[in-house]
Order: C-alpha cells, then structure tokens, then sequence
C-alpha cells in the first residue's frame, strides 16, 4: 500500500498512489465493513421469495459478506481498468464501489483520480473534496487537488491545497515543487 509521490508539477502527472491508510486502500480487492446496498451480481441473502421461510440475522450477515466480496471485486477491477488507462470504465467500476459502501477508504480518491484523467476536472474537484472531507490526511488528494485548481488559474486555492499538503507529509517534493509556482 502506500503511494508515490510523482515529482512533477501542476502541468505535468498526477500522485495516483494512495496515502496507504485504511483497510486495503492500496491493495487490490482489499478489505471493507462491506455495509451499504446490493450492487448488480450480487443475490439476495434472504430467504427465496415464496419460500415461506422468514429472514433472520444471519442473512444480514450473509449479504454484508456477498457486498464485501463484490466491493473488493469491483475495486480490484476498477484498478485493473485504471492501469490499462480505461478511465470512463473505471470510473462506473468505481462508483458502483461506492454505491456498495461510500465509507471505503480512499473510494472518493479512487473515483477522482479516474475523472480527473478524463479531464472532468469540476467532477474530480467534487470527488477530492469528498475524500478530504472523509479523510483530511490524505496528502495525494489534496495534491492532486491543488494541480486542478493551478490547471483552471485558481493558484490561491491551488497554493491553498499544496501547502496543506506539505504540513501533512513535509517531504512531498512535488507538493513544494508545485507551490512554488504558485506565485
């Protein structure tokens, strides 16, 4: 787990690590609670329709393992997507993550990173500022954040974002780098 810290400005990559924090945020098919609702693929824990038999505790715990598999499936395909610099798939991969469980670390991060490779640069400002909100320590995002805002000429918000980025991992070159030609 755990991500890079690119070593180019605004103009030039993006960080696409992630900050190696929370449960298989880096890894792929990682872990999660696996709460949330049913996403395509997955079947009903529950009792059969028509059955007769009634649901109980246990079928709750059965669908929270059926959403934790397919959210790690769905992730582990996203990244797979990702690498191969299939963006817009990606990015639906990822969304239907977040449908699954909106909680999973770095999901926002994950679902920026694949809009702002797709240039939809108002989209992923939304998305990083989610998973800042969700994770303040996220040095990537807000990085990654800070070189949309330089793109767009918004360079108070941009120097805003590196120097955040700075407090949180002082020894982010590209952050520093980045600030620098904010002014």
């Amino acid at each position: 787990s755990g991500g890079s810290t690119g070593g180019k400005g605004p103009k030039g990559g993006k960080n696409t690590g992630g900050n190696g924090k929370g449960k298989g945020a880096g890894s792929a098919g990682g872990k999660s609670d696996g709460s949330g609702g049913q996403a395509g693929g997955a079947t009903n824990g529950g009792a059969e329709s028509g059955s007769g038999k009634a649901s109980n505790g246990d079928s709750k715990e059965e669908q929270r393992e059926i959403n934790k598999a397919r959210l790690g499936e769905l992730i582990e395909q996203g990244k797979k997507a990702g690498r191969a610099k299939e963006y817009e798939k990606a990015e639906v991969l990822f969304k239907e993550a977040k449908g699954i469980d909106d909680k999973y670390p770095e999901i926002n991060y994950l679902v920026a990173l694949t809009q702002d490779n797709q240039k939809k640069y108002d989209e992923a400002i939304d998305s990083y500022n989610a998973e800042i909100s969700q994770n303040s320590q996220n040095a990537n995002a807000l990085y990654n954040l800070g070189r949309i805002y330089y793109k767009k000429s918004m360079y108070d918000r941009a120097l805003d974002a590196f120097n955040k980025a700075i407090a949180i991992k002082p020894e982010f070159d590209a952050a520093h780098y980045s600030a620098g030609l904010c002014y």
